[in-house]
């Protein structure tokens, strides 16, 4: 299942919010964490790091609660970035 939001940089991000996509990186679409510097935030979807080259490194996009709707990500993202709150 494919969804267009927003990134922080204000381009359009084409993200994959299925199940099957995000738990590659352990989380499923909607869920929780807590990012390595303590802020917190939601889970958008997997979607390449370059938003203009849909065939580039894959990464899991995701909000953080002071950044007003837009979605960013972390690469390359480690075990224990991210934390299920």
């Amino acid at each position: 299942m494919d969804e267009t939001r927003k990134s922080c940089s204000g381009r359009e991000v084409n993200l994959d919010v299925s199940d099957e996509a995000c738990c590659r990186f352990g989380f499923a679409c909607g869920d929780r964490f807590s990012l390595f510097s303590g802020e917190l935030g939601i889970v958008a979807g997997v979607g390449p790091i370059n938003p203009s080259n849909d065939a580039g490194p894959l990464t899991l996009w995701y909000e953080l609660d002071q950044h007003g709707g837009c979605i960013t990500f972390h690469y390359p993202l480690k075990e224990g970035d991210l934390r299920p709150v």
